[in-house]
Parts: C-alpha cells; structure tokens; sequence
C-alpha cells in the first residue's frame, strides 16, 4: 500500500531534503517569489533571515519520511529560547514534503512527529512559522495550530510577511 516510515535523519539525506526544499519552494512559494529569486536562494546567492530567529535556541535535527524506500518529505524542530521560570516552548524549523506527496499523509505524519519530539522535550506549546500567503497557513490551521504572532521572512530585498503559528502541546 506504498506506506510511509519515519525515521532520523542522518548526514547521507542532507542533499535530498536540499532538493526536496527546492521542489517544494517552486510550488508553494511560485506565486510570492519569482522563479530567480527562488533559483538565487538556492544557489546561495540571496541572504535569508526571518525576524524570529534570535528566539531559536538547541537544533534538535530532523526526522524524514520515506515511502517505499524513498525520502519524500521532512520535519526539523529546535527548542526555544525562554527565560528563567518560563515554559519550555519547541519549534518546527522546517516542513517540506515533494509536491507529488501533497494529499498523501506525509505531512500530517512529520508534523504530529515533530511535536511527539517536542513533547518528550517537555515543551508545552510549539511554534510554526510560515508566509502570510503560503497554503501552509490553512495546513497549519487546519492542524490546529492559532496564529499568535506576525513576522518578516527575507530574502535579499524582498521581504514578506510572515505568521508565526502556536499549538499547545
């Protein structure tokens, strides 16, 4: 029935999750970017920062999705800054599943996979950050994630603004 496994990744899946990002831009992010933008930011040749970066704190890795042998998508967490007394909050750094797997359950199973990895780090809430006009917004809502903050993503001067989303854990 072509089911999909999860496991960790390892330092040999970097460059597929690479071109897994890459596909997964020129889909989800055609209409925000142009298609040199979205070339640019792969060949490393625009700079990208977001506005809620400063608050990222231990990268926890990645967990990746393979169905039948075949890395199709993949969730990154990180756990969050906090002060002295505060909750621990987790991150999902990243989300991407090949465009082809959309529908398919690949991503409803990395996302509830990366909050299971943020839960068992005692996190109690996880953000999600997306652009305000990516199709992940209604994923994420739809997940039950509230938006509960806004932001800028940019890359080189193209600047778009972004929601960060949050879901108790």
């Amino acid at each position: 029935m072509n089911a999909l496994t999860l496991r960790t990744a390892t330092r040999e899946d970097r460059h597929t999750r690479w071109q897994i990002t890459h596909e997964a831009w020129k889909v989800a992010y055609a209409h925000i970017y142009t298609p040199q933008e979205i070339t640019d930011v792969f060949d490393d040749l625009l700079f990208q920062r977001q506005s809620w970066g400063r608050n990222r704190g231990e990268l926890l890795g990645h967990l990746v999705a393979e169905r039948d042998g075949r890395l199709v998508g993949f969730v990154g967490m990180a756990l969050c800054m906090r002060g002295r007394g505060q909750p621990q909050h987790g991150e999902i750094t990243a989300l991407y599943v090949l465009p082809e797997e959309h529908g398919r359950g690949a991503g409803r199973l990395l996302w509830q996979a990366g909050l299971a990895q943020l839960r068992a780090r005692d996190c109690t809430a996880a953000w999600v950050w997306t652009l305000q006009r990516a199709s992940a917004v209604d994923f994420y809502r739809h997940m039950g994630a509230t938006a509960a903050a806004h932001g800028i993503y940019t890359i080189g001067d193209h600047e778009e603004p972004a929601i960060g989303f949050l879901i108790s854990l």
